[in-house]
């Protein structure tokens, strides 16, 4: 019966995932460039050509990426379907959390049932990213780890099955390090009972192997101790840091009422009753949420790992606290409460998924004068204030993905992935880009270089942000903005993607251009929408460059054919292009004026 109770819960956990489907993340095409360029012999590099940079933050995630490339698979079936499978472990592994702290089986099977449910948990399934891996490593280890601290006390032998998963999730996540710490805070708190040993050597060797590999080939191939992003992300620590962390774990406690008093409740009566160790992984969490001020992600991210863990000592606590007076009315009492509990968590969870996956609501009234925006909806004004982290709650589906992607132009609009596109169609083979989101851009131009604006796979640039951000303003002569431009100028890109709004280039890189002067060997193309809405993106185009033959411009659709083949009709796109029936893709955006200088506040000095 418990089995078969925890197999429902695995099935519903594969059913609620099955609208995210249709969604992979941008920034899991970074991964899989990665990976295709490993398995295509070029190493774990970004770009050929260009210094090496970590540019990814998830090792054995992009590994595995890299296995499935390799047998053939499409990328995102692959991915889908093992973010599943671990999604349904993660459930399984919660369960064991539970009976590992003493909890009984309905116990158990109450906390598979709120994980399969969580919407912090499963909609991350399937979106392309490391975090299901992440998520069972962690509740998986955290398992192995109880059970074989209490196999140890009681004379037991072991096999120290927690220290290798531990050590896989040190590579998974860049938090991932702060979990080494578990199993030694474990080792720790019983050495009164077990005193130090050479085992203990060994076992600390175990975990920190796959940790010092990593440093070890990062050092020699990039030459740097920490990844691309590190430089590119991270702020220097400060109050408003802390802040920021602050307000992103209040959004924990605000998006589901009833989860939060489930775990608030039974958390303290596991501390009573010394069950406190399975939350470590909350509280690891939460400190590095503080230390990083919470994510750019919506939907809290950083949370959902430690969300399985939350809920295993949430409801041991429940059951244990509920054994402690004697008496069936007393016990079918304290049922009676857990399950309501339950119940309303459970509810909520599936009624915020649903929003998630419904379109915005519409208007309360039309009657709006020109150039006033329509009024919000009161349950997204409340959301957007008591829960910040949530506020981008709505699905863009992968099979409207380009359209859903510019809500600002109308829908008729015949290309509204225009500079996609375009970049397919008309980048010479070897050439280069310069581009900011380069997920899927990057993955779809596997065959040439590209410049990440944003500095996550472009180690000069990232060392830049890193430099602006802790120092505030950069003179152009400093190393920072050297560096940059040399390695810009040896490029030499055929191609710039900038973003752009009525008052000129925004942003720090569009800056940086255009003051160098950079910009004036490039040609105007086009002007259209950008992917996050906030602004245009223009494109310019370096006087000389030569467009792709016609057998790569197949080779690029056939690609896109079959890993994106709910995108768009690329066989259509393709053909219309061999019988010359199809309109040049920057056509509907020529007639945007051009920026005609960089916008101003970027802190940059010497414009």
């Amino acid at each position: 019966m418990y089995r078969a109770g925890l197999a429902l819960c695995v099935g519903l956990s594969v059913l609620r995932v099955q609208p995210d489907l249709q969604f992979v993340s941008d920034d899991a095409w970074i991964s899989f460039r990665y990976a295709w360029n490993l398995v295509h012999g070029h190493g774990l590099i970004w770009s050929q050509g260009v210094p090496p940079v970590e540019g990814y933050s998830n090792l054995t995630w992009t590994l595995w990426s890299a296995v499935g490339i390799a047998l053939g698979a499409p990328v995102t079936a692959w991915v889908q379907g093992w973010g599943m499978v671990l999604t349904g472990g993660t459930v399984v592994a919660t369960a064991a959390c539970v009976r590992v702290a003493g909890g009984g089986r309905l116990a158990a099977l109450g906390a598979a049932l709120l994980v399969a449910s969580s919407t912090l948990v499963v909609q991350w399934g399937t979106i392309g990213l490391e975090t299901p891996l992440f998520t069972l490593g962690i509740t998986a280890g955290m398992w192995r780890a109880l059970a074989e601290d209490r196999a140890i006390r009681s004379g037991e032998p072991v096999r120290p099955w927690s220290l290798v998963l531990f050590g896989l999730v040190a590579v998974t996540r860049p938090e991932g390090v702060l979990y080494l710490a578990i199993p030694v805070l474990l080792r720790l708190r019983r050495r009164r009972v077990e005193p130090p040993s050479r085992r203990d050597v060994a076992a600390v060797a175990l975990l920190l192997v796959p940790t010092a590999l990593q440093m070890v080939v990062r050092l020699c191939s990039t030459g740097d101790l920490v990844a691309g992003a590190y430089h590119a992300k991270v702020h220097p620590l400060d109050l408003s840091v802390i802040f920021h962390g602050l307000r992103y774990l209040a959004g924990v406690a605000v998006y589901n009422p009833a989860f939060t008093a489930l775990i608030a409740v039974g958390a303290a009566l596991a501390v009573a009753f010394r069950r406190w160790f399975v939350a470590a992984p909350a509280l690891i969490t939460a400190a590095f949420i503080l230390l990083v001020g919470g994510d750019t992600f919506a939907h809290l991210r950083f949370v959902a790992p430690a969300v399985p863990a939350m809920v295993a000592v949430a409801l041991a606590g429940l059951d244990v606290g509920g054994r402690v007076r004697r008496g069936r009315n007393w016990r079918r009492a304290w049922a009676a409460v857990m399950a309501v509990l339950l119940l309303a968590a459970v509810r909520v969870e599936w009624l915020t998924h649903q929003v998630e996956t419904l379109p915005p609501p519409p208007p309360r009234s039309t009657h709006v004068g020109p150039g006033v925006p329509p009024p919000e909806a009161s349950s997204a004004r409340l959301r957007r204030i008591v829960s910040p982290p949530l506020i981008d709650v709505q699905r863009l589906g992968l099979a409207i993905y380009p359209r859903a992607l510019f809500p600002q132009e109308p829908a008729a609009d015949p290309t509204p992935e225009w500079f996609l596109l375009y970049l397919l169609e008309t980048l010479p083979a070897g050439g280069a880009v310069v581009f900011a989101d380069v997920g899927l851009v990057g993955y779809a131009l596997g065959d040439l270089g590209l410049l990440d604006a944003r500095g996550l796979n472009w180690g000069a640039m990232g060392d830049y942000h890193w430099a602006f951000n802790a120092r505030g303003q950069l003179e152009p002569d400093s190393p920072e903005v050297k560096a940059v431009l040399e390695e810009f100028r040896a490029v030499s890109p055929d191609v710039l993607c900038l973003q752009c709004n009525d008052e000129g280039l925004i942003g720090e890189m569009e800056a940086l251009l255009w003051d160098a002067g950079e910009i004036e060997p490039y040609r105007f193309i086009a002007r259209g929408p950008y992917f996050d809405g906030t602004g245009d993106l223009c494109v310019y185009r370096r006087e000389g460059s030569v467009a792709p033959d016609a057998g790569r411009i197949a080779v690029r659709y056939d690609r896109l054919n079959r890993e994106l083949p709910g995108v768009r009709d690329w066989p259509a796109r393709q053909a219309a292009l061999q019988d010359g029936s199809s309109t040049p893709v920057e056509a509907p955006y020529t007639n945007r004026p051009a920026p005609r200088a960089a916008a101003s506040g970027l802190g940059w000095v010497g414009r």
